[in-house]
């Protein structure tokens, strides 16, 4: 039961992710008019929302200004680059004035855009103004064939016939804003008067994710509750992992997902006793535990860190999934009215897997190399899922704390 009400809290921290991530203050400026720009931070959030309106403030204490496609000639983004300018273009044929994101300025300029419908565009501007557009229907399945429109390719190819470097590319050009940065940058160096600079602006960067990989190693103390006399205790076993971090800069710079994968081992004795006395005599009973196996434990959430100088605070909330591998064995001797008695029981791999809930809050102190360390206190609480033809060896539930330290490339 407890596992199907994780579902809506996490559902719940998902909507406040991106309900809070949508202030991602960068530094900037707004180009008004051809004389006048204002200088200070835009809020830089997906593709789609940076199209429809430009969120202006001078700094943090200032009011925000929102402009409109035509309100202002542009903005841009200083950290990653980004340059957008108020541009009317055609949809199916339906005019709409928008901010086009620039990727190529110059003799030959290049606009993206991408609609409501998730489709991109591509603009080619020559020096008279005139627009060539750009785009690529989806895929069709036909059956068990995938058909795709690569009428693009075609058509660049015409456009460009009067440059052969272009026009007879033996390769399909790709669709995407790295290819046709290239067919940009191309015909400035096949048209360019030699010593002349044509191209004034060029997008460097087009992907716009940025995905942080993060090796730990760390040890953690977990408490295990066994069910046979319901004989407790905590064992601190140490853990190797590894996390992966996603950050899309534009979605937020202090939200992020990641995923984690750690494998530990819990080698240990059990060791259980009771004595009665009954009215037809004496029971002993003894039980040795061995148990020895190796937790796998996958874990995936929502994380939040704030930077702070060299350290940045985090967070992490999100499910996790323990797989345990190894072997257990019981011995059981029992006394009763002088009669020995032992059995043995051996339970191999895979016999319980834990699907629960993970928590963590620590830090990461930035080094001057370019690496971090962290510094974090976990939390793991899972429920169990018995195989229905063995007895049963742990409690219902398992939860672990733990300390991990780790490095950052």
């Amino acid at each position: 039961m407890k596992k199907f009400l994780l579902t809506p809290l996490f559902l719940i921290l998902c909507a406040s992710f991106f309900s809070l991530s949508a202030q991602n203050w960068q530094p900037g400026f707004v180009i008004v008019n051809e004389t006048d720009t204002l200088f200070g931070e835009i809020n830089f959030r997906i593709p789609r929302l940076n199209q429809e309106q430009a969120v202006f403030r001078t700094d943090a204490d200032s009011p925000v200004q929102t402009f409109s496609p035509g309100e202002i000639v542009g903005y841009r983004i200083m950290s990653d680059g980004n340059f957008f300018v108020s541009k009317t273009i055609e949809i199916n044929n339906q005019p709409r004035l928008v901010f086009v994101e620039f990727m190529v300025q110059g003799m030959l300029n290049l606009y993206y855009y991408i609609d409501e419908n998730r489709q991109e565009h591509f603009f080619f501007e020559d020096e008279n103004g005139s627009l060539f557009a750009i785009t690529r229907e989806d895929d069709i399945i036909d059956g068990i064939q995938i058909r795709r429109d690569n009428r693009f390719d075609g058509m660049i190819r015409y456009r460009f016939q009067d440059q052969p470097s272009i026009a007879h590319n033996p390769r399909p050009f790709e669709f995407n804003q790295a290819a046709m940065i290239e067919i940009a940058r191309t015909y400035h160096d096949l048209t360019c008067p030699i010593g002349s600079e044509c191209i004034v602006f060029e997008r460097q960067r087009p992907d716009r994710t940025r995905i942080d990989w993060r090796i730990s190693a760390h040890a953690s103390l977990e408490r295990y509750v066994f069910v046979y006399g319901q004989t407790s205790r905590g064992v601190f076993t140490p853990s190797l992992g590894v996390t992966l971090d996603f950050v899309y800069p534009q979605l937020s710079n202090n939200f992020g997902l990641y995923l984690d994968v750690s494998v530990s081992r819990i080698n240990t004795m059990l060791n259980y006793f009771k004595y009665q006395e009954l009215h037809f005599g004496m029971v002993v009973h003894y039980r040795d535990i061995d148990f020895d196996v190796f937790p796998i434990t996958g874990r995936v959430g929502i994380m939040y860190f704030h930077p702070m100088g060299r350290f940045t605070p985090t967070i992490k909330l999100g499910f996790s999934y323990r797989y345990l591998l190894g072997r257990a064995t019981i011995d059981d001797f029992s006394i009763t009215g002088g009669r020995n008695r032992h059995t043995r029981r051996q339970f191999d791999s895979s016999f319980n897997n834990f699907p629960g809930i993970h928590a963590a809050i620590g830090s990461e102190y930035n080094l001057r190399n370019g690496g971090a360390l962290l510094l974090y206190f976990t939390f793991d609480h899972s429920t169990k899922q018995q195989f229905g033809n063995r007895p049963p060896i742990l409690a219902n539930s398992l939860t672990s704390f733990g300390l991990r330290l780790g490095y950052v490339f």
